[in-house]
């Protein structure tokens, strides 16, 4: 650096003097065309010329010394050449700390360079794996296919990938992914070809049990007769599967909008979807959702859909979301059509057990009833006449006593008539019965009973307001038996389209472990109103009482 510095300096001065010897030398020249007599001059002329020649001599040399130096110190200043061999030191670092598999090989093919990553896991030696001698550890199934597709690449000078099983020193085989590429130099001519193999046996694992999963799971949504949609309610976009076609019996090539789907909705079903798009176009819907509805196929058919969703909010980037409502579609017609032959036959049942309830009732109010009066008449009639006769009194006390028993013969058959079909239902209405049932309750077991009636019983038909009873008649039973209430309060109010029985008590509740298949009350209150499309809610802790909550729905209704 300080040569060229020196160089740069002396340069102007040096040029400087060339230039004037450069002038004296030319003026000697003409000196001496123009006197060649004059030795003197002549001499000085000479002289001049030889300093001149050697001081452009010395210039030349000079200026021309550094140009060599640079030459033959290109090799060093050059930041490639100079770097090569610290780069190839770290080179040879990096890939010795590698956690994979790094591998060079020649133009031709032939594997010149391995890490240590690879001994330590194949357990080969150096003679061993350079060369062809690596494919030793290929699986044998792989070996032919690998050996084609390297072949290839290299005969190509194309890039080289492939995944295949590689044998660990243990004898154990797992996936690797393959891959290499050419290196060329300036000129472009290959040098050599530079790779990695990628241990991926744990991801490729998964990604096979992810595939298993899916065919099962695409499997059972076949078998299942089950479609799955997607709707993203700000793009109004519906996306489904084919098997949602099938179920509504339209061809696959038919593309859903929420606008079609509106004209397969059944006519009586059509308010409750109106009410859940709108739901969904507000974006509040619930998490999770599960409706059932009718719709009307293509071929004319009714069926029941059960669509079960969930509500999902995607993040694409910082600053958009994307609400996603993703479900599946389940046709339930067969489901629904036993539970309405159940129902139906449930309904029978209890109307015929009603009925045989309502006949017994009769039989023994008037048979049983009046048998018991006549012999109460004739026993008193009996005593009478015993009392004019002497020494008579022991039979005149058991004539007295056996009266007594019939009397009381009579008040069991009566309470037993009642119990089985009170007349008071059918001749007074629901709200006649609840308050006589409610009296009935408090003299049997000296319990408090609050009867709040706000409805005109009047429009509830005759099969409701059995079911309403009987659900009154059990919870009592049940408040008797179990609760060990000091109160019980009955209300009988309107609700939207029906009525609604609400019972509660101040006892002990009911324990969130109770037997809920043994208890026969809360089932058989279940299926009453099951029978009736109606609503049953138990809402109980322990040591905070019981309430019974039931809905049944009405065609008319008005508030009392």
């Amino acid at each position: 650096m300080k040569r060229r510095r020196f160089h740069v300096i002396t340069t102007p001065v040096l040029t400087l003097i060339v230039g004037c010897s450069s002038v004296a030398f030319f003026s000697l020249i003409l000196v001496f065309i123009y006197d060649v007599s004059g030795n003197a001059k002549l001499v000085w002329g000479w002289v001049i010329s030889a300093l001149a020649v050697a001081a452009i001599s010395g210039f030349i040399s000079f200026a021309l010394q550094p140009l060599s130096n640079l030459q033959d110190t290109s090799s060093l200043s050059n930041p490639t050449l100079r770097d090569r061999a610290e780069s190839e030191r770290h080179y040879r670092a990096l890939t010795e700390l590698s956690p994979q598999i790094i591998w060079i090989a020649d133009k031709d093919g032939n594997t010149t360079y391995f890490n240590q990553q690879w001994y330590d896991y194949t357990g080969l030696t150096t003679a061993e794996s350079l060369g062809k001698g690596w494919t030793r550890v290929l699986h044998p199934d792989d070996r032919e296919r690998c050996l084609v597709i390297w072949e290839r690449a290299v005969e190509t000078e194309s890039p080289y990938e492939i995944e295949y099983l590689f044998r660990k020193y243990d004898g154990s085989y797992r996936w690797h992914l393959g891959k290499g590429l050419l290196v060329r130099d300036e000129q472009g001519d290959i040098q050599n070809w530079f790779g990695i193999c990628i241990d991926i046996h744990d991801r490729r694992l998964a990604a096979a049990a992810t595939i298993r999963i899916a065919e099962r799971l695409q499997l059972a949504i076949e078998a299942g007769g089950i479609g799955t949609f997607d709707f993203y309610p700000d793009l109004n976009a519906l996306k489904w599967s084919d098997q949602c076609n099938s179920i509504l019996g339209v061809e696959r090539t038919f593309k859903p909008s929420i606008q079609d789907l509106s004209h397969f909705i059944h006519k009586d079903d059509g308010a409750r979807l109106s009410r859940m798009l709108l739901r969904i176009a507000t974006q509040g819907i619930p998490d999770q959702f599960d409706v059932e509805y009718r719709i009307v196929r293509a071929d004319g058919a009714i069926r029941w859909l059960a669509i079960k969703g969930r509500r999902f909010l995607e993040r694409y980037d910082h600053e958009i979301e994307r609400v996603r409502i993703s479900g599946v579609v389940i046709d339930v017609t067969s489901r629904k059509q036993l539970e309405n032959e159940r129902l139906a036959l449930a309904t029978h049942i209890e109307a015929a057990r009603e009925s045989e309830r309502t006949h017994v009732a009769r039989e023994i109010h008037d048979e049983l009833g009046q048998t018991l009066t006549a012999a109460k008449m004739d026993v008193a009639w009996i005593s009478r006449h015993l009392r004019s006769v002497q020494g008579l009194e022991e039979v005149e006390r058991r004539a007295s006593a056996t009266s007594a028993l019939i009397d009381d013969s009579i008040r069991t058959v009566k309470r037993i008539s009642a119990e089985l079909r009170p007349g008071i239902l059918d001749a007074a209405g629901l709200a006649a019965a609840i308050e006589w049932l409610a009296r009935t309750f408090e003299e049997r077991t000296g319990v408090f009973v609050l009867v709040n009636i706000d409805f005109d019983d009047a429009k509830i038909p005759k099969g409701p307001q059995t079911a309403l009873f009987r659900i009154a008649q059990e919870s009592l039973t049940n408040v008797a038996r179990h609760a060990a209430a000091s109160r019980v309060a009955i209300y009988l109010t309107a609700h939207e389209n029906g009525v609604k029985l609400i019972i509660r008590d101040n006892g002990h509740g009911i324990s969130n472990d109770y037997d809920r298949e043994r208890s026969f009350g809360l089932l058989g209150m279940r299926e009453r109103i099951a029978a009736l499309d109606g609503q049953f809610i138990l809402d109980s802790n322990p040591g905070e009482g019981t309430m019974v909550t039931v809905i049944v729905p009405l065609l008319a209704v008005r508030t009392a």
